[in-house]
């Protein structure tokens, strides 16, 4: 070295001595360009979360076998947010890694500047190949001397000077197969202002190259469906060479989060830092109801039940506690400091959507569509025409969401692939500029209701139409009330479109499917809709005024139907024998019906004269044909027993207390038919039939006593209780009640029985009917 010739009388300080070796020199360049945090045991991911033992054992079995067996190159696994694609995809990797062949694992993340887009895609799967593949590293570092400027070029050709022509030089490569695991390549954004479809595209694009060499890589790929994925896996040459299996089998994923829930809840009683909070808490801990509560809520989601353990498990709180506080969250939708990691998932989902107003506007309308009224129409083309759109524009406007819409299932009354998500849509506390105001949606869907039922007039056949027709009803129930809303139910004359509805139809089945809609409860519109309403709008009357004018349609119409179907006499004489202890020629069966996850139900039936009554409303009728309708539309969601398709009623076996042949009517159909003003000549309930009714039923020993008899028959009183067989009779009394204008009469009798009839409902448990006679009861008492 020539520094020091010559020179003397000098002190050489901090001596560093510095020793460059040539051997594998640009490879360690590699490092710098690939990302750390990628890999299954980075320690920026460190620790990943793993399946618990006994816990997706199908996903796992289904991925080793086809590894094992290397027929296809390619497995995809597609599902839902937050179904536990990472924890799969770490557990996969964890396992071969162990046993020597996982050439290489890369978790995308949106969340990290490294991981989540291409640009360090082939930088890192070469860096861990050097690695983790014997002879690897001297040939890509042979690449990389060769070529200085490799990580300048495009991706392609990266990942073919870095891997495929290194791989290939290899004679011993092919002796066995390496698997690469790919996961979250939905989370492949790319940076600010880049396309993530093209971004993901170009990843699946380098993934085929590579398989397209012959290599002994088999590719294990996680991701979310999004529908530009579900169309590159559909495709040539993707379709052919990938082994696709979804991740999101409910069953089975119930069982696995239960199996993690109460291992979970075993991990923090027994943690130390708890042993004093637990020591008083009553055991078991949680009770075992508890779990199961949650998996309800979880629907699949393994990311709801993490959630919920991070938060139970806080170690500035008491276990106990955090529990009684989630618990209590669900039945509220804005506790944002529970749900925070659950909310982050879909602010980051509809953060990377285009056009980001329009696309809430047809998620809130699929929210809000109507599931029965549309079951025989495509979703999709429904709202299309309900908005005048063009042709598929409302399934584009939701092209980014297929991770958390259910897209492809149309006869699926949820559209959302979790209910976490609609409760994050509609609280504007947890999903700001994305919230979704459900009644202002239905209020929009009304508007478009009603314009189909004027503009398709003529073209009744029409899916926006049948939909319209079907769905108004639904979507008014609903709807946050406004002046323009009800000036424009206003100016729409339901009367004339009702009779031209049905004037063409020889059979009752339309006009008891649209009337029996039309009054409910206390009349059109919900009581809360009233409240917020008149809360709004002090001194406006166009609510009163929208509201006589559909009981005045409904009434015209109910009148206008009566007259139309029934045989001159046929109701006079059926409402004679209806009050009449005898009931002369009536006679009343049970239609038993069956919908899917729920008990069996009996719905009345009567008969007059050995024919069924089907020119009224009953309850059976109109809950039949609205059964058959929805089996037809939806393939059989709800369907009738087997007894009613081959068109067999369920007899009572003994005679059932008098009064309860009313109960195969509306309430609000009797309330029509009580008042004159309304139903005019088919007043056939007047104010002495009702003290009559109520009389009879109290006194007769067919009515009140026949129950008191049992009641009080102690051997036969535990059967009688399960079998709950007076809840109708109970029902019909408090109706005609409360149709019974004060009279002394009543008053005087209700002296008398009214704690004998009270103490009844309490023996029974029927406490909302205890309340609703005891405050008809007051009425006529006062009065007396």
């Amino acid at each position: 070295m020539s520094f020091f010739r010559g020179a003397n009388r000098f002190t050489v300080k901090s001596l560093f001595v510095s020793v460059h070796s040539t051997e594998l020199s640009a490879i360690r360049q590699l490092h710098e360009y690939a990302s750390g945090g990628a890999s299954h045991d980075s320690s920026e991911r460190y620790p990943g979360e793993t399946c618990l033992p006994g816990t997706r054992e199908d996903a796992l079995e289904a991925i080793t076998v086809w590894f094992r067996e290397g027929k296809v190159p390619m497995m995809w696994v597609p599902g839902p947010t937050g179904v536990g694609k990472t924890t799969v995809a770490q557990t996969i990797a964890n396992r071969h890694h162990l046993k020597g062949v996982l050439a290489v694992a890369f978790f995308f993340s949106r969340s990290s500047t490294e991981r989540n887009d291409s640009s360090k895609f082939v930088a890192t799967l070469a860096s861990e190949m050097a690695l983790k593949i014997p002879g690897l590293a001297p040939n890509i570092d042979d690449a990389m001397k060769s070529l200085p400027t490799i990580f300048t070029k495009a991706l392609p050709i990266q990942l073919e000077k870095l891997i495929i022509e290194p791989c290939k030089k290899l004679r011993n490569l092919t002796s066995s197969r390496w698997l690469i695991v790919v996961d979250g390549l939905d989370e492949c954004v790319g940076t600010a202002g880049s396309d993530r479809e093209q971004e993901q595209e170009l990843v699946l694009n380098l993934l085929i190259s590579l398989l397209s060499h012959s290599l002994p890589f088999s590719i294990l790929l996680f991701s979310r469906a999004e529908s530009w994925l579900k169309e590159a896996f559909n495709s040539e040459p993707l379709s052919w060479m990938t082994k696709t299996v979804p991740l999101h089998d409910s069953a089975l994923s119930d069982q696995d989060i239960l199996l993690y829930l109460i291992e979970e809840f075993k991990r923090i009683a027994s943690n130390p830092r708890n042993v004093e909070a637990m020591r008083t808490v009553p055991k078991p801990w949680p009770p075992s109801h508890v779990p199961k509560l949650l998996v309800q809520k979880a629907k699949g989601q393994f990311v709801f039940a993490r959630t919920a353990i991070r938060f139970i498990d806080d170690r500035w709180s008491l276990p106990p506690k955090r529990l009684d506080k989630l618990l209590a969250s669900f039945k509220r939708s804005s506790d944002t400091e529970i749900f925070s990691a659950v909310d982050a998932l879909y602010f980051g989902i509809l953060k990377a959507c285009r056009n980001v107003e329009f696309m809430l506007q047809v998620l809130g309308e699929v929210m809000c569509l109507d599931h029965v009224a549309s079951a025989r129409s495509d979703r999709w083309g429904l709202l299309d025409g309900l908005s005048i759109r063009p042709t598929g524009e409302s399934l584009i406007a939701l092209r980014g969401l297929h991770s958390v819409v259910d897209v492809e299932n149309s006869q699926q009354p949820q559209v959302l692939f979790h209910p976490s998500f609609h409760d994050f849509l509609t609280s504007r506390s947890r999903s700001g500029r994305f919230y979704i105001d459900v009644p202002s949606v239905h209020a929009q869907l009304l508007y478009k209701c009603i314009d189909c039922l004027v503009l398709d007039a003529q073209d009744r056949q029409s899916d926006r139409y049948l939909y319209a027709k079907l769905a108004w009803r639904p979507h008014l129930a609903e709807a946050r009330l406004s002046e323009d809303l009800l000036m424009r139910l206003l100016s729409f004359n339901f009367y004339d479109w009702f009779r031209q509805e049905i004037k063409d139809v020889p059979a009752q089945h339309s006009w008891f499917l649209s009337l029996s809609d039309w009054a409910w409860g206390h009349g059109l519109f919900r009581l809360g809709q009233i409240q917020a309403f008149r809360a709004e709008s002090t001194g406006s009357d166009t609510l009163d005024r929208c509201m006589e004018h559909f009981q005045s349609d409904y009434d015209r119409s109910m009148v206008w139907s009566l007259d139309r179907l029934a045989r001159p006499g046929l109701l006079e004489r059926f409402f004679d024998a209806c009050f009449s202890t005898s009931l002369p020629g009536i006679s009343m069966s049970m239609f038993k019906y069956e919908i899917p996850d729920s008990p069996s139900d009996y719905i009345p039936i009567l008969s007059f004269q050995g024919e069924v009554l089907d020119v009224l409303p009953l309850k059976g009728v109109v809950e039949k044909l609205k059964l058959a309708d929805s089996a037809q539309g939806t393939g059989g969601s709800a369907r009738p027993s087997n007894d009613t398709a081959n068109n067999t009623q369920d007899e009572f076996l003994d005679p059932p207390e008098f009064g309860i042949h009313f109960h195969a009517f509306s309430p609000e159909f009797l309330s029509f038919l009580a008042d004159p003003s309304r139903s005019c000549h088919h007043c056939y309930i007047t104010p002495e039939r009702i003290r009559w009714m109520i009389r009879t039923m109290l006194n007769d020993p067919s009515g009140f006593p026949k129950i008191l008899e049992v009641l009080d028959d102690s051997e036969r009183w535990p059967g009688v209780r399960r079998n709950d067989p007076f809840v109708r009779w109970f029902s019909v009394l408090s109706l005609f009640m409360d149709l019974a204008p004060p009279s002394q009469e009543i008053g005087r009798l209700f002296a008398e029985k009214g704690s004998a009839v009270l103490g009844a409902t309490i023996k029974l448990g029927y406490s909302h009917t205890r309340k609703r006679l005891q405050k008809a009861m007051e009425k006529h008492i006062q009065g007396y």
